[in-house]
């Protein structure tokens, strides 16, 4: 295989570089259910992105006040952390009967805006299992969801529409506010990353946004989130090192140009090998070896078999006999068939035999 040329190393180091740092995951930050900052299962990123992709145009109202204009086509409220303000309420209130605009109200707590409303949430009924969607909101139409967990809505108002039960409580309900219209979830993990996954969730909640016109505005309240005007993180101030763009290139030049003088540098002469690098080995050492490890591990009987079944073999072979019998019966047929010293035969055959031959280097036994 050719080796990668200095230069080669240099540009192989610079993309792996580039490399790590396009593939080095960033984190989540806070994980705030509900919100579309929140990349996990609880979070709302996927609702975003898919309205997007539908051609909708989605607005994050965070980083500033509570005002809706006749040009916001609907605004999501999913799992608020923080309580609201009255003026907030009334903002809320007045944008959905004035300007005809659809709230959609995804929560499992009571906040100021469903007393408003006169909507309660039963937190003491757990609601786990399927949910029976009664009214044709759907398009195709959805007949059952299943819930993760939801709550029971509990109204005294009679203009409410029960959209979706659970075990005979209602869990979505729709109400007409003025010109626009307001639905109300117990069941936060309808929108959510990991709710959408359903396919009957993410059409059921695309349902919900029937009024909204092909390319209309959807706000997500991002707000109760934490994202207040008051918490708006400042800049941090960059490095002078690192954070300007010109010092960052310069330093990734610097460190590129001494990788490649490191990889380039020539030597002051051709390098010399160690002779023990050129020096080859013979065949008459690895005999020698094989040799010393047979006779240490005393194995010296099991060679001595080995070639005395090679021979028999090799002097059988030319005349078809059977060279497994006895040193005996061989002896006396290999004679039958050629002329040979039976005698010198039988004795080397018999000393081949020995079950453990001393070693040359062995000393003598004493007698």
């Amino acid at each position: 295989m050719k080796r990668l040329s200095s230069i080669g190393w240099v540009i192989a180091l610079v993309v792996l570089l580039i490399g790590c740092a396009l593939l080095i995951p960033r984190g989540q930050g806070s994980i705030r259910p509900g919100s579309t900052h929140t990349t996990g299962s609880d979070g709302a990123a996927a609702l975003e992105r898919w309205l997007q992709e539908l051609g909708y145009t989605t607005l994050r109202m965070e980083y500033r006040e509570l005002e809706l204009s006749a040009a916001d086509d609907a605004l999501f409220i999913i799992t608020p952390q923080q309580e609201f303000s009255q003026a907030e309420v009334d903002e809320i209130l007045r944008w959905v009967r004035e300007d005809g605009g659809t709230l959609i109200i995804i929560d499992e707590d009571e906040h100021r805006l469903l007393d408003a409303l006169d909507i309660e949430i039963d937190q003491t009924t757990e609601l786990i299992g399927v949910a029976e969607v009664v009214q044709p909101l759907a398009h195709p139409p959805v007949e059952e969801i299943q819930l993760t967990y939801g709550f029971p809505l509990v109204t005294t108002r009679q203009d409410g529409a029960v959209l979706m039960r659970a075990t005979g409580y209602p869990v979505l309900m729709a109400f007409a506010e003025g010109r626009g219209l307001i639905y109300v979830c117990a069941c936060p993990n309808l929108p959510t990353n990991r709710g959408l996954r359903d396919e009957h969730n993410a059409t059921l909640t695309l349902n919900l946004l029937n009024r909204v016109p092909q390319g209309g505005q959807i706000v997500f309240d991002e707000i109760h989130h934490g994202f207040r005007l008051a918490n708006r993180p400042r800049p941090a101030d960059p490095s002078p090192l690192t954070g300007a763009p010109l010092w960052r290139g310069l330093l990734y030049a610097a460190l590129v140009a001494a990788l490649f003088i490191v990889l380039t540098g020539r030597r002051f002469g051709k390098p010399v090998p160690l002779r023990a690098e050129v020096a080859r080995r013979s065949s008459a050492e690895y005999v020698q070896s094989m040799a010393g490890l047979l006779e240490r591990g005393r194995k010296t009987g099991y060679v001595l078999r080995h070639y005395k079944e090679q021979l028999k073999r090799r002097l059988a072979k030319p005349y078809g006999f059977n060279p497994r019998v006895s040193d005996d019966e061989f002896v006396r047929e290999l004679a039958r068939l050629q002329p040979i010293d039976t005698g010198r035969l039988a004795d080397l055959l018999r000393r081949m035999s020995a079950q453990a031959p001393r070693s040359r280097h062995a000393p003598a036994s004493r007698s």
